[in-house]
């Protein structure tokens, strides 16, 4: 078939034709600009390619994203007509989902266990943080003071930033022998002997290196460079024995944010054979170093032919001559970038690209208004744009403007409350910490306080925070009211009488009582609902005026009930103290986590996001608010380089006085490529524009550099561009936006269409009323009414297994987190045992069996039941001189003299569940350990009786299995464990043992678990259960005939 008859080229360019049928050997490049139709481009050729013979299983199309790979797989089904079956054969996927699936394919010859894991980005973070500790705590002495030390002075400031120099070093794919080695040739090959702290350094990174594997290995997980390195070697290895897979075509999307080591494992599957590899890309896109890309893996790349598609479908003249004008300032745009052709033509409409200044003095909360006005004013005057999807005119929505800043963070908090107070709907992406909105930080707070009492800061932000509302004025008077400098904020409200406090404040002091007894409880997901319920979070969230916000809000507590029960369902250790040290690593390891949205569509809300997040998509309007250039900053202490090695600045010393020479070259080479790619982020901002561009800033920042020599400011770039070449737009005062909107609704007006956010219909009680009365009736009739299964790990406590055996009504509507119609007030002994189990944890968490000295001892002990006795009420006030009297005997035997092992020991035991595997938590009170022998003891405030004591079996046998498998002991070791119970009296310390029956429990579990599985009907039971549960009065209905 002569190309004029092809299908695959009808309606392309010359450029894009001879890109689509270009044969499928040797190396081809092609550099794609912004909207050129490269995405369409590759899936003909990948067609192409196939109609020529090429076989599915041989060909690998490699995307940047999942996004992207499931959008190529789209095009090429809907449009080019693609059979789905060779879909199967084919890979469409990111590069290391690909090698993924190689690596499954012979995971004896990785290496790999078939249950290994692999681990996102924040995850990864998270485990080289707590990594960072354990290493510290195993290696602390040498690493301060040794021959190899590192010094008491920079020691953990230095351990502090091994998790980023080791990002940096598997960036390059090095195994720990191949990094060391490397860097030790490069420092003996400097021209400057390298400084001692240097090469002490280098061989702890390379210690924790080899740590970090090794954790990896024992949680049986894989990080994404660990992906790479297997496949190299695997590749390698199959190359040597001639069984390489079928996979020798490769197209290659966004290959200028690759690397060389990346190209290198494509090469080792297409060397020395009949290959062909396509590779796509832009270098003015290239935007991502920070993920270790290298632009010059792109302009280096060795091909037999290059094509440029040069065309621009997207964006109007204007929008792409400002672009690439602002693109060659730089001066380093690369010989595979040329100026675009913009194939709209020149804009319809007058002045498409604004630069609108605010002055110097202005506050952030008159331009965060000025823009939402502008914004607000534009979506509802009806201003005519092209939809080039559709193929139609039609009206600006709010769902065509796009706020696009290098950062979130530069945006000023009193944008959305501008957005807010005229009601119009956003999306944000890379936005505010999800961690930093209120209602979150809140909940939090709530959830350190059970942990920590003495947070004084936690206090303040629920009482001044939206749900109490306290001001200053009353804060200061509380807080001043008879409180000793000493006494905690919390212990001082517990202290105080009802009536000297403010209404919210009682409020808060009686949540907290209701608090403490709930969290005795196993379930964190249970606790965090109970708060949520109780506290008033979603009475809050449905009050607010503007809907977006309470939607917004809502789902912002959903999608925190989320991460708690994800914590629950992966995690080995899931109390409430790790919960909170994991969401702390979550905060100090700068890891993002986006808010939740507000389920609109798409084309209904504004969308703010960062330039990261808006490659590959294009708006009609644009609007870069916020200029600034960012600058500079070199402030950590480790670097490494392939070329370079390792280079360290010796903290002890200010700036880089403390640095080896060959660092300043490293760092101006770093800065200079730093910078060049800011200004390419700017160019990817400008160019998802299709109609309009609008940059806006600080008229100070639109002038020229006071020093000569010194960097120009974006803005002053953008504004000399327009002024220069006036026929791009205006210049000109960000309230002039009006006389702008005016000469674009020139160009024509469409018909608004109303996109209206409709508030959820308030329940009618008669509804309610029926439902309550009927939904015994209802779980009855259906029968298939079952625990959804879930791909997660299911996790039951102990008290779940009596649940179920109690009632299974009950049992369902406790795990559905169904709010029960009564709270079972606290039992005097329930809040006994709890206030001495708290007690004793705080005492040898500070260390309380170390002292000596009995006096010493009992201040200490009592100091902290009296902080802890107005945290539980009245019911702890009535516990209290029981309680002294059983601490103060704990203090004074053994048990209290000697330090545990651990306090208040989690354990979650996994049990097979018949090929569906479940785990079973429980918390051990205390346990020892002595050589290979581990005893694990639970506590009772009440005197030993051998009837109860038998009781005790079922508790004791969960933490013997745990034991047994290495969660209680060292794991890996074989420990002999042995159970006992103490019976903690007034008078008396009694240590019995006990042994339960370990076959018959583990059978007793795996039974009642299959018959939660199973369970269809859910029958409540009748009798003295019923006394004080919550949910009776949903099941008379069903008694009636039992």
């Amino acid at each position: 078939m002569n190309n004029s008859e092809n299908p695959l080229i009808l309606g392309l360019t010359e450029e894009q034709s001879k890109a689509v049928t270009w044969p499928g050997k040797g190396r081809l490049r092609i550099a794609a600009g912004a909207g050129s139709g490269k995405t369409e481009v590759l899936t003909r050729r990948i067609a192409g390619l196939l109609d020529s013979g090429i076989r599915a299983d041989e060909l690998v199309a490699i995307t940047y994203t999942q996004k992207a790979a499931a959008e190529m797989k789209a095009r090429l089904v809907e449009r080019r007509k693609l059979d789905p079956a060779l879909l199967r054969d084919m890979e469409v996927s990111t590069f290391h989902a690909f090698l993924s699936r190689v690596l499954r394919q012979d995971p004896f010859g990785a290496g790999l266990d078939r249950s290994d894991t692999v681990i996102a980005e924040n995850n990864r973070q998270l485990i080289m943080r707590e990594l960072v500790d354990k290493f510290a705590e195993m290696f602390g002495e040498r690493i301060i003071d040794s021959p190899q030390g590192l010094g008491a002075n920079v020691a953990m400031k230095l351990i502090n930033e091994f998790p980023a120099a080791l990002g940096k070093v598997r960036r390059y794919l090095l195994k720990p022998g191949d990094f060391y080695q490397l860097a030790k040739n490069l420092i003996a090959a400097r021209s400057v002997e390298a400084a001692t702290l240097e090469k002490n350094c280098l061989e702890w990174l390379f210690h924790f290196y080899n740590c970090y594997l090794e954790e990896l290995k024992r949680r049986g997980l894989l990080d994404f460079d660990e992906i790479l390195i297997r496949s190299r070697d695997l590749i390698k290895d199959m190359r040597k024995a001639g069984s390489l897979p079928d996979h020798r075509v490769f197209l290659i999307d966004e290959f200028q944010d690759n690397n060389p080591d990346q190209l290198d494992i494509v090469n080792l599957f297409c060397r020395d054979r009949e290959s062909h590899i396509t590779v796509v890309g832009d270098e003015k896109q290239s935007i991502y170093r920070f993920q270790g890309a290298n632009i010059e893996t792109f302009r280096n790349f060795d091909s037999d032919q290059d094509i440029i598609l040069s065309d621009n479908f997207r964006s109007y003249r204007e929008i792409l001559t400002l672009a690439d004008k602002f693109l060659e300032l730089g001066g380093n745009t690369g010989r595979m970038s040329a100026p675009q052709t913009a194939q709209r033509g020149v804009s319809p409409r007058k002045h498409p690209v604004n630069c609108l200044l605010h002055p110097q003095d202005a506050s952030d909360s008159e331009v965060c208004a000025e823009l939402a006005e502008m914004i607000c004013n534009m979506a509802g005057s009806g201003m005519r744009i092209t939809d080039r999807k559709a193929g139609i005119d039609r009206a600006l929505r709010y769902g065509d403007i796009a706020i696009i800043v290098s950062s979130i963070s530069n945006l000023p908090r009193q944008f959305e409350d501008a957005l807010a107070i005229r009601q119009i709907p956003y999306i944000m992406s890379g936005g505010f910490s999800f961690y930093a909105r209120s209602e979150i930080e809140e909940i939090l707070a709530f959830l350190r306080l059970l942990v920590q009492p003495e947070d004084d800061h936690a206090v303040i932000k629920i009482l001044s925070g939206p749900l109490y509302g306290l001001n200053d004025n009353q804060l200061a008077e509380f807080a001043m009211a008879g409180r000793n400098e000493k006494t905690a904020l919390l212990p001082h409200l517990l202290a105080q009488t009802p009536e000297l406090l403010p209404l919210r404040a009682r409020q808060l002091r009686e949540l907290f009582v209701l608090l403490k007894e709930r969290a005795t409880r196993p379930g964190l997901l249970d606790l965090c609902h109970f708060i949520l319920e109780q506290a008033g979070f979603y009475e809050y969230a449905a009050a607010q005026s503007s809907e977006l916000k309470r939607r917004r809000m809502e789902n912002n507590l959903a999608k925190f009930l989320g991460i708690v029960r994800n914590f629950e369902q992966n995690g080995i250790f899931t109390s409430l103290r790790d919960f909170l040290s994991y969401i702390e690593r979550i905060l100090t390891s700068d890891i993002d986590e986006d808010e939740a949205g507000l389920g609109l569509e798409e084309g209904d809300a504004l969308k703010i996001m960062t330039i990261h997040k808006s490659k590959g998509l294009e708006f009609p309007v644009v609007i870069c608010p916020f200029l600034k250039r960012r600058h500079y900053r070199a402030t950590t202490r480790i670097y490494f380089d392939r070329e370079y090695g390792l280079m360290v600045n010796d903290p002890s010393q200010p700036g880089r006085k403390g640095a080896p020479p060959i660092l300043e070259k490293y760092l101006d080479e770093d800065r200079q490529a730093s910078e060049d790619e800011d200004r390419r982020k700017l160019y990817v901002a400008f160019t998802r524009a299709e109609d309009i561009l609008i940059v806006t800033g600080s008229e100070e920042l639109s002038l020229p550099p006071e020093k000569e020599n010194s960097p120009a400011e974006p803005l002053h770039e953008v504004r000399r561009l327009i002024e220069e070449n006036p026929e791009l737009g205006l210049c000109n005062a960000l309230p002039e936006w009006r006389c702008l909107l005016d000469h674009w609704l020139a160009y024509g007006r469409n018909e608004v269409e109303a996109v209206a956010v409709e508030a959820s219909p308030p329940p009618d009680p008669g509804e309610l009323e029926s439902s309550i009365r009927h939904i015994s009736a209802f779980l009855s009739q259906i029968p298939t009414t079952r625990i959804q299964e879930s791909s997660s790990q299911e996790i039951f406590s102990l008290q779940d297994i009596r649940l179920f055996k109690t009632c299974p009504r009950r049992y369902l509507f406790t795990s559905r987190h169904v709010t029960s119609f009564h709270e079972r007030q606290p039992s005097f002994y329930g809040t006994l045992g709890t206030l001495v189990h708290e007690c004793i944890r705080l005492y040898h968490a500070q260390g309380g069996h170390l002292s000596e000295n009995p006096d010493l001892d009992r201040n200490r002990v009592l100091g902290i039941l009296d902080t802890l006795i107005p945290c539980y009420g009245e019911a702890g006030r009535e516990a209290a001189i029981i309680a002294r009297g059983i601490v103060l005997t704990y203090t004074a035997s053994p048990l209290g003299k000697s330090e545990p092992w651990q306090i208040e020991a989690e354990v979650n035991v996994k049990f097979e569940g018949n090929g569906r595997p479940f785990f079973v938590r429980g918390f051990a009170d205390r346990v020892d350990r002595s050589d290979n022998e581990v005893s694990i003891i639970d506590f009772k405030t009440r005197k030993y009786s051998a009837e109860a004591h038998a009781g005790y079996s079922d508790q004791l046998a969960l933490y013997r299995i745990a034991a047994s498998r290495g969660v209680l002991g060292e794991l890996g070791c074989l420990s002999f464990s042995r159970s006992f119970i103490a019976y903690l009296t007034y008078d008396d310390v009694k240590v019995v043992e006990i042994e339960p029956d370990l076959p018959s429990f583990e059978a007793d579990i795996e039974a009642t678990v299959a018959a939660i599985r199973n369970e269809t009907v859910w029958r409540p039971v009748s009798g003295s259960a019923c006394e004080d549960c919550g949910f009776s009065v949903l099941c008379h209905g069903a008694f009636s005939g039992t």
